[in-house]
Parts: C-alpha cells; structure tokens; sequence
C-alpha cells in the first residue's frame, strides 16, 4: 500500500538537503603537490592501474579507438579544417574523416605517452597545442583558442589544452610547461559571437548568460579545468586562479539550483540540458573532487539528478534510444543506437557526447556501474567488450575519459539497483517515474509544470504528460501550467503519489492491478488510448464517491477490469482511493 505522507515531510527533508553543506570535503583528500600531475582525470598514483586497464579487453578497444580518432595514432594528421571560425553553420563535421586534427588531438597523443613513456607521443601532443595556440580550428570550426563561436567553443579548447597538459606535464621541458601556462592564463579572445574579451574571470561566472542557459555551464567549465591545471606550477599565478576557482564555486552553486533544480530538470529544457553538461561540467565536477577535494555529487541531490534524469529518460528502440523532447530548444533528444553505426560512430562532438565517457567518472561510485549498463545494454547491444567505442565517437578527447571512467574488473550491474526510479524536481515541477531499465517495453512517465526559472531562449516546454510504455508513445493531458506540488511521495519501484496544482495523481508499477502500469488522476486531465500489437493504453473515466476518475492502463492484450468500487475505482484486484487532496493505492 502507497500512503500519501504529510507534505510537511516532504518539504523538511528538502529544506534540510538546501542546509547541508555543499560541496562536500573528500574524505582522506590530500592535494595535489606542487608541480604533481596527473590531477584532472586521475591522480599519479591510479597510472599504474590505468596501464593495467589497457591492456583488458574493454581497455585495448578504447585504445584502439583513440589511436582511429587520431588518424592512426603514429603520425601527425594531416587532413585539418581549412575553413574560416564561425558561429553556427560549421561546415568541417560533415567535409572532414575520423582522425582529421582536433583540439583533442594533444590530449589523446598526451594518453598514449602516459601508456607508453616514449617521446614521440610527447612530441605530437606539443605540436597539437602549438597548433591550437596558432589559431587553427577544430574538426568543428566553431572551436578555437583565438577566434571562438562564444566563450562555450573557447571552453571546450580549454578542456582540451588542460587535459593535454596534465596528462603530458612530466614529459615536455620547464620552458614549454611555462609557455603553456602563459597561454592559459593570458587566453582572452573575442568571440564571434562576441560579448567582450573572454578571460578566465569572465568564463567562471558564466558570461552574461543566466543559469537556465545550456552556455553558462559551459563558460564555467573551461575556466574551472584551466585554472585546476595550471594552479601551483610555475608561472602559474596563484592568486588570480584562486579567485577564478572561487568564482566558478559560486557559479556552480548557481547553475545546479537556479539552472537544474534538485530534481535535475533544467530551464532551457530537454536537450540543452545534456549541453549544460557535457562533456565541460563532466569533466570539471571530476577535476574538483581529485585536484580540489570538493565533490559536488553529495550533500545535494542537484548534481546528481542532473546528470542522472538525462539517463532515467532514455528508452531504447530498435533503432535509436530516445527521451521526451520538449519546447522548441529541444535538440538532440535521440541518442542513436550503436547499431546504427551511420549515425552513431564517427559523428558527434564536443556538445554532443559525454554523457557516459564524461559523466561516468562524474558521478559518484555507487552509480558507475548502472551507466555502464545502460551504455551496453542500450546504447551497444549485443557486441563483445572489443567491438564497442564506449561512446567515442568522434573526438580523442572522450576516448581519454573512456579509457579512464570505464568501469573494468567489475559486473555492470542493472541501474535499478542503485538510481531513483521516481524523481521530483521542487523548483521546476518536473515528475519522473520509471518502472525498470530492460528493454523497449519499460514505463515512463514524465511531465513539468514549468514553474522555475526559464533559459536564455526563454524556451517554453509543454506541460503535457508523456506516457511511454511497452512500446506505445500516448499523453495524459498537462499539467497546470505553473502550478504547486501539493504533495510528493515517491516508491522504491518507481511508482508515486502527489498532487499538483490541486489534482491528486498516482503511478503505479507495483504490478498487482495485473498490468505494467495504471496512471490515474481525480478531477484532471483524461488519458489518450492508444494501441499497437499486443499492447494497449485502455483510458477510461469513472465515476466514483461523487469524484471524476481519470486511468490510463497499460496492459499487454486486454486490460484489466475498471470499475467503480466503493468511494474509489478497481483495476483488476488493485484499489485506489482518494480524501480529494491525494490518492492512496492499495487499502
């Protein structure tokens, strides 16, 4: 039985998770020496396991996979972008073949010397940052160190700079550290969307884009890792990285309460959430838990569930594995499926990928496992350890995150086990409810009312409620537009109660109605049938203790029975009843 508990319960373990202390110290944390790299990714001590992982199955395919991004691995590329910096429009992604020069190309030379120890990598991945340092373009001519699109291109050269120099620091000469380092610390440039010279100050507070932007993220994280890289060595000047590492504490602050709320919807919506994100904050949220001893993934659900909901939304397809798009700012929604390889290997870039690669070595511990299930199991399917890219798709620079998050040496394990399956977000009223991670037939049930803070776009995601379940694609009318959460009480199976806008609600996965899921609601909106092969969405609306019920059954072949019972309605042998303020399941 689901009772509904007393919203006062709700809103004090919330206000208690806003009081915790945030970020929260790393346990046995002991910073970085100076001079010490590597610290971004890993720290000097892991590089024996690392060389370890290398040579596992799922490491030598990573590796492989690197050393295809970049063109061989051996010699300099010599495919590069020839065509101007711009904007939007880029025209490189669809002219230029995997292995063509990237900015990550120094990070990825700068790997395989750590694997190695021999020079020659060393060498190539200087004369990638020179290269970068000179002007030239990405693959994606929207990112570059001196004439970048905005300051979130100038963030993921950032990224690539930092990483290459971590991971190469012990093999380049003192003179050529401290050329790096002037390079980072002076880097300045005015983009072409310009909004003034982009320093690392102006990075770390997020431009003048508000939290709700998929920019501000961005902007900060490239501030962030450079000034991680860098801070300590010589040249580097502490002081001034100091503040920058403050201002980009503060801005995460902001971005994970005013962009995400603590349930991880995010204010631009679906789509630009994953740009938020990825690969830039990924990156940073891991470089501040090693080289700064902050870990952003406790104290707070925000972080987390920010990473998480993207996840907790996939459902997978034949052909592709999608989540619910919603507003007009809502690209990138699919994520294709591996068997795709047209779309899915060789395509991508840096706003695009991450969201395994990256985040794994994101998240805390307890969940790593779960991504990489999804990843196998979802994004993958049915290949051996060695034919997966491991969401390496186009830039050197995953595959170096790859090769280090993946979890090796342990069974991935089902993400039921250990994330939410039923999730609010308290400062956007957004609800997630997800029944298991199997395959195309899982439940999910999502919807926003759309009452936090909106994005740059002013982005305007409906408020409908998505029902995505064995395969049907069906709604359950909106949510009022802006309303309260009267009450929000969550299951361990993903089903919940609660009561928004003054309508109770409950979803129930529990399985006793005798169907996967019954959605229903007193006095709301009406459910959409819908029916494809064995499957059903029955919607159905009875009339029951003077109260208007409102179901939505999924069922494989015939639904079960609805009926009136009492003061409440039967599904099956399942009950529901309702005091008009919530629905309870179950006597």
């Amino acid at each position: 039985m689901i009772r509904p508990l007393a919203l006062l319960t709700v809103i004090l373990a919330s206000a208690s998770a806003a009081d915790a202390a945030w970020p929260v110290p790393v346990i046995g944390f002991v910073p970085p020496a100076a001079g010490e790299h590597p610290r971004l990714l890993l720290r000097k001590a892991d590089l024996p396991a690392l060389r370890e992982k290398a040579k596992t199955p799922v490491g030598a395919a990573i590796v492989a996979r690197l050393k295809y991004l970049l063109g061989g691995g051996e010699q300099f590329p010599e495919e590069k972008n020839e065509n101007p910096p711009i904007n939007s429009g880029a025209k490189g992604p669809d002219q230029l073949k995997p292995g063509a020069f990237t900015v990550g190309h120094g990070a990825g030379y700068a790997m395989l010397w750590q694997l190695t120890g021999k020079a020659h990598y060393a060498d190539l991945a200087r004369k990638s940052l020179d290269l970068v340092f000179s002007g030239q373009v990405d693959r994606d001519e929207r990112y570059s160190w001196l004439k970048p699109g905005t300051g979130f291109r100038l963030s993921g050269v950032h990224q690539a700079v930092a990483v290459a120099y971590d991971l190469c620091y012990d093999a380049w000469p003192d003179d050529y550290r401290r050329e790096v380092v002037k390079q980072i610390q002076a880097s300045a440039p005015t983009a072409i969307q310009a909004n003034g010279p982009l320093t690392l100050e102006m990075l770390a507070g997020g431009g003048k884009y508000p939290a709700g932007s998929n920019h501000f993220g961005a902007y900060v994280a490239g501030a962030g890792l450079a000034a991680l890289a860098i801070r300590g060595d010589p040249g580097a000047d502490d002081g001034r990285l100091s503040k920058i590492l403050d201002t980009v504490g503060v801005s995460l602050v902001t971005l994970y309460t005013q962009g995400y709320g603590d349930g991880g919807w995010f204010a631009e919506g679906s789509g630009s959430d994953k740009t938020a994100l990825l690969p830039g904050q990924a990156g940073l949220v891991q470089a501040l838990r090693l080289a700064d001893g902050k870990d952003w993934m406790e104290g707070r659900p925000n972080a987390r569930l920010a990473f998480l909901f993207k996840v907790l939304e996939m459902m997978p397809t034949a052909t592709e594995v999608s989540r619910p798009a919603r507003g007009h700012y809502a690209y990138g929604t699919p994520f294709y499926h591996g068997a795709n390889r047209e779309t899915f290997r060789d395509h991508g870039g840096w706003s695009a990928d991450g969201i395994f690669a990256i985040a794994i070595g994101a998240l805390p511990a307890k969940d790593r496992t779960g991504m990489a299930w999804i990843y196998e199991n979802f994004i993958e399917p049915g290949r051996n350890p060695e034919e997966r890219i491991y969401e390496a798709r186009i830039d050197p620079l995953t595959a170096v995150y790859a090769l280090v998050n993946w979890p090796v040496g342990q069974p991935v394990t089902n993400p039921a086990a250990t994330f939410p399956l039923a999730v609010h977000d308290s400062l956007h009223g957004a609800i997630l409810c997800r029944n298991r991670f199997l395959d195309e037939e899982d439940c999910l049930v999502t919807g926003i009312t759309r009452r936090g803070p909106t994005g740059y776009h002013k982005n305007k995601p409906p408020t409908t409620v998505e029902v995505w379940c064995l395969g049907l694609r069906t709604t359950m009318g909106e949510f009022p537009l802006k309303a309260a959460t009267d009450l929000w009480q969550p299951s361990a199976d993903g089903s919940a109660v609660f009561t928004i806008g003054g309508i109770p609600w409950a979803v129930d996965f529990s399985g006793k109605s005798g169907c996967p899921a019954v959605i229903l609601n007193v006095g709301g909106p009406a459910g959409k049938p819908a029916e494809k092969g064995q499957a059903k969405a029955t919607a159905q609306t009875v009339s029951a203790g003077g109260k208007t019920w409102n179901l939505l059954v999924l069922s494989k072949g015939p639904a079960p029975q609805i009926s009136a019972q009492g003061d409440g309605v039967a599904v099956g042998p399942q009950t529901y009843v309702s005091d008009g303020k919530a629905i309870t399941i179950g006597k």
